[in-house]
């Protein structure tokens, strides 16, 4: 039951160029001034395909059962699905705040009445 051992050397070198490559485009993309949250958008999808660079291929993925890419596409989705909530949970609380009270700040509130009448 001996496998077959291939050399993967020259792969590996391809990927480590392409990693390369990446963390350039990576310092270049920070250098530039996007509009609004372009550049973090930028940023994580070239951070992505240096992530899945890596798990394909130094982490022998890439030769796995289709199993295991079911599993790591639900593991995926929960962890997006998790990150966006605060994401859109702060998007709502900045659209429903009226702009004069986020701008007068927690200072500004009215003073509650100790008595407790009303």
């Amino acid at each position: 039951m001996s496998e077959k051992h291939t050399d993967h050397t020259a792969l590996y070198l391809k990927v480590f160029s392409a990693l390369m490559v990446l963390t350039i485009l990576t310092v270049g993309a920070s250098r530039i001034h996007f509009p609004g949250h372009l550049g973090m958008v930028v940023g994580v999808l070239i951070a992505c395909l240096k992530a899945g660079l890596v798990a394909s291929v130094f982490m022998h993925l890439k030769w796995e059962k289709p199993l295991i890419y079911g599993v790591l596409g639900l593991t995926l989705f929960f962890a997006v699905f998790l990150f966006g909530l605060p994401i859109i949970d702060f998007a709502w609380i900045d659209s429903h705040t009226p702009t004069d009270v986020a701008a007068q700040g927690p200072h500004h509130a009215p003073a509650s009445d100790s008595s407790g009448h009303h």
